[in-house]
């Protein structure tokens, strides 16, 4: 919860017309990904780097769907 609540404290400082991207481990932040957004993150930041090389980009896709 510590992660949503800084989410939502930046986007309160920061105003709407700012992005506020986040990138996380997604297993482990899964549970909270739609309050993330509703907290005020505009989007998730996903490519290479955050993709394990052995999981499949289906996989990855499918984990990003609310």
């Amino acid at each position: 919860m510590e992660r949503i609540r800084t989410i939502a404290i930046f986007r309160i400082v920061l105003g709407e017309r700012t992005a506020i991207k986040i990138v996380v481990d997604r297993e482990d932040f899964r549970d909270f990904q739609a309050l993330a957004f509703f907290a005020g993150a505009n989007g998730m930041i996903v490519g290479g780097y955050l993709t394990i090389k052995e999981r499949v980009m289906k996989t990855t896709e499918s984990s990003l769907k609310v």
